[in-house]
């Protein structure tokens, strides 16, 4: 069995529309898979920001125990104070439950970001410098109004609308009408989201070796082949 450097092709990838379906899976999977195989928390804080659409600083500060109420998600820290803006009550789908049990039973170290992290993955991922974690979030919005999630789910979620659905609808008297217990049709595309980018990052998992950085030789992915 040969090893090779991880393909060019990933810069073929990442230089693509992230509105085609193929690629929006590939990006945040290849990205995932890498987490998992380093970083047991940052995996788990990518994993909440592709179940629930939330900003990276959210999955952050994001404590299972007080903040994951069974069915639901609710990404407002406990204690924090409220302003005219709150982050999102969101459904929790079925995937993300085994990772939050896990989670909660046995917490990781929290950290105040994830910046070294994120500059190690662009290197070892042959990242563009212009994709970021953020971009998780604009994947999960983009999918969920090309799969024409209602407008009260998506933007009770999401906190807006793209502006082809009317900037009106991001108003107090829209919100009204979102239901995070009652989602079913964003909790269906979030979860087609979810298990399409894990089997992605679970392929991967299976096609890559990650070496371990050492002093002159920084960590790499490595392409496994037969």
């Amino acid at each position: 069995m040969s090893r090779n450097p991880i393909p060019s092709k990933i810069d073929c990838w990442l230089a693509t529309d992230l509105r085609n379906k193929a690629v929006a899976d590939m990006i945040p999977g290849a990205i995932i898979g890498y987490a998992k195989c380093d970083d047991i928390g940052v995996w788990r804080e990518l994993c909440l920001m592709l179940a629930t659409g939330c900003r990276p600083g959210v999955a952050l500060a994001f404590v299972p125990g007080d903040q994951w109420l069974d069915d639901v998600i609710d990404l407002q820290p406990v204690g924090k104070k409220l302003e005219d803006k709150r982050n999102a009550i969101v459904p929790t789908i079925e995937p993300m439950k085994p990772i939050l049990k896990a989670w909660q039973a046995n917490p990781h170290h929290r950290v105040a970001g994830r910046k070294t992290w994120g500059s190690t993955a662009h290197r070892t991922l042959r990242l563009r410098d212009d994709i970021v974690a953020y971009d998780i979030r604009h994947t999960v919005t983009t999918y969920m109004d090309d799969q024409r999630v209602p407008g009260a789910q998506m933007s009770g979620i999401v906190g807006h609308l793209p502006s082809d659905r009317g900037i009106a609808k991001t108003t107090k008297t829209y919100y009204l009408h979102y239901n995070p217990h009652n989602a079913r049709q964003a909790k269906r595309v979030l979860t087609k989201l979810f298990d399409a980018v894990s089997k992605e990052a679970d392929r991967w998992i299976a096609d890559h070796s990650l070496t371990n950085g050492q002093r002159g030789c920084p960590k790499q992915a490595l392409k496994i082949s037969e």
